[in-house]
């Protein structure tokens, strides 16, 4: 995709390598310079509805996330500035792993919104959420889950919860 101004024509890819990369290694100018530029730069293209290739997405995601300005953050998400694609959300559910866990709540969106229902399952078992994970099998009618996958969970879990969930699974009828 080509931004053109008069006779200038520069690509996403170019003013990624150009001017935000560059400038993303001098923390000094993070917050005051290039986060506000970087989002400008985002929402403009957003606004002219032009596609945010997905390196430049990748890059903002991450930019952001080490600049902890996820206000920024959910702006951009908010307003779908970023489009739903499997590499993001597994940029999300990486991010989400390693301690920003509202990424891990954008990851498991994103997930439901490409109907990869498994992938949010699997997150949803890895932080033994084992109430929303039986709850979401539940709603979006999710068919291949494997019941002793969900056991294994399920057995790692004080005796206290774990009866909680057993009573559920049963009174659901949850067909997985």
């Amino acid at each position: 995709m080509h931004i053109s101004t008069g006779q200038l024509v520069i690509t996403q890819e170019e003013m990624l390598k150009c001017v935000f990369a560059p400038l993303a290694n001098d923390l000094a100018i993070h917050e005051r310079y290039l986060i506000p530029g970087l989002v400008e730069y985002l929402r403009s293209l957003h606004d002219l509805n032009i596609p945010i290739a997905t390196p430049v997405q990748l890059f903002a995601i991450q930019l952001l996330i080490k600049a902890k300005a996820t206000s920024y953050m959910q702006m951009l998400m908010q307003y779908q500035s970023f489009s739903d694609s499997l590499e993001l959300a597994k940029e999300f559910e990486y991010l989400g792993k390693h301690g920003c866990d509202t990424a891990l709540q954008w990851a498991i969106d994103m997930y439901h919104r490409l109907k990869q229902y498994n992938e949010v399952i699997k997150i949803l078992m890895d932080h033994q959420k084992v109430m929303e994970m039986l709850v979401y099998i539940e709603q979006n009618r999710v068919k291949d889950v494997l019941v002793k996958d969900v056991l294994k969970v399920v057995n790692d879990l004080p005796v206290k919860r774990r009866k909680v969930y057993t009573d559920y699974f049963i009174k659901a009828r949850v067909s997985i």
